[in-house]
């Protein structure tokens, strides 16, 4: 399962940002079993390099979001259901500071973050 952050703790953007790469290295695994020729750590490179472009494809955006759904236990808000909030470093860093956000209970930060994602 992606463990996509489960403390309550205050998220720094470093640790939101490494948080995202191991929800994304997690997805990109399960996707390297459909395609065995995936280079994850050269995937993650490119991530980090690109990251307001795809990475993961649409069977491990679903994972990604049925995993976070599983690990923040509320509906996801709509603000992060589509490709780009599941499939670019940018959009799933994004995507985690609103769940946080959320969980912690502090909407001003939820409603700052809603830009659609990318």
């Amino acid at each position: 399962m992606i463990e996509a952050g489960t403390t309550r703790d205050v998220a720094t953007p470093e640790s939101m940002g490494v948080r995202a790469l191991n929800v994304m290295r997690e997805a990109l695994e399960s996707q390297k079993l459909c395609e065995p020729s995936l280079d994850v750590e050269a995937s993650l490179a490119f991530a980090v390099s690109h990251p307001n472009t795809p990475v993961v494809d649409s069977l491990a955006a679903v994972e990604i979001l049925s995993s976070l759904d599983t690990v923040f236990g509320t509906p996801l808000p709509k603000q992060i259901l589509n490709h780009g909030s599941l499939t670019t470093l940018s959009g799933l860093t994004r995507s985690l500071r609103i769940l946080e956000a959320r969980q912690a209970g502090n909407p001003s930060a939820v409603a700052g973050q809603n830009k659609g994602g990318q």
